[in-house]
């Protein structure tokens, strides 16, 4: 497992893996999550190379438009992961960090 930091708030998570293979995600007091390696293109068709999107971590009511409400609408409608999936795509240079709530995609690696 990797240890990872949230993009806004710094929190500490867990996960295994990369978008290319799918993660298994661990956070919280014992949460995991899982996306596949086909949820992670789905995501990648929804935002074209350079699209600049704001997390959208609301567990309630993410941004219209942003990462947080693809993922709810098309992933777990029941968990908000956009901070975790967030840090994830940074790490794996599938998109920049523009500021604390703000991520630009970059698919070129």
């Amino acid at each position: 497992m990797k240890i990872a930091h949230t993009l806004a708030r710094g929190v500490e998570f867990r996960y295994d893996g990369n978008p290319e293979l799918g993660t298994s995600i661990e956070f919280g007091d014992g949460y995991t999550c899982n996306m596949t390696v086909e949820e992670y293109s789905a995501l990648r068709n929804a935002f074209p190379q350079g699209s600049i999107v704001r997390v959208g971590a609301s567990r309630t009511n993410p941004p219209e438009a942003s990462l947080g409400a693809w993922l709810k609408a098309n992933i777990h409608e029941q968990r908000s992961i956009a901070s975790y999936v967030a840090a994830i795509l940074v790490d794996a240079q599938w998109a920049y960090q523009i500021d604390t709530k703000t991520i630009c995609f970059n698919y070129a690696r």
